[in-house]
């Protein structure tokens, strides 16, 4: 298998080192999504049918309640994923027809959305995936943040579809694209992206 030092750079950035990689080292390497969060029950209790839990702030946060949801700020929610200690963010999940829609918050309240999907964050809690750009004059893109100083940095390509990236630490991932070739019978053909971020 190729090293991923010998595979081809596509961009070098001020931000990010691009290269172009293949389908074995996609698939062979990056973090399998594993729980970053940990549910403590005894913070958890029952009143009236209606489940709550105490956040370490010591503000309550109303599980499958009864009230609509309006705003994360009313700590109402219909899923809780769990705390991750090391960075201080709680995971809830709402649900408002579609789509579903989840929260990273930390003990002072603020909080990052994540319409659509499950958040695909660095293993050290450094980047957060923000998924991918909406089309624009062609071009599209995966976009991460840095959790700290909220830089963001844009990976921009001109395929029609980008799929989900994989961590394989905290300034590395991969993700890949596709798009129709009429040559090719208008199968896709598929690239996929090791992406170095610089700090």
């Amino acid at each position: 298998m190729v090293n991923a030092h010998n595979f081809k750079v596509i961009k070098d950035t001020s931000n990010y080192v691009l290269k172009e990689i293949d389908s074995a080292y996609y698939s062979k390497h990056g973090m399998k999504e594993k729980n970053l969060y940990t549910v403590d029950s005894s913070l958890i209790t029952k009143d009236n049918g209606v489940l709550k839990l105490k956040l370490y702030n010591g503000k309550i946060a109303t599980l499958h309640g009864p009230e609509s949801f309006k705003s994360p700020e009313d700590l109402k929610f219909d899923e809780y994923f769990g705390y991750n200690k090391k960075a201080g963010y709680y995971l809830f999940r709402t649900t408002l027809g579609e789509p579903d829609i989840f929260y990273l918050m930390n003990d002072k309240g603020e909080y990052i959305e994540f319409p659509l999907e499950y958040p695909l964050i660095s293993p050290g809690f450094k980047y957060y995936y923000n998924g991918l750009f909406a089309r624009n004059n062609g071009i599209n893109g995966v976009e991460v943040i840095n959790f700290k100083t909220k830089k963001k940095i844009n990976i921009k390509t001109t395929d029609e579809f980008l799929h989900q990236i994989k961590w394989i630490n905290d300034k590395t991932f991969m993700f890949y694209t596709n798009h129709f070739d009429q040559s090719n019978g208008w199968h896709p053909v598929m690239t996929y992206y090791l992406v170095k971020i610089k700090d």
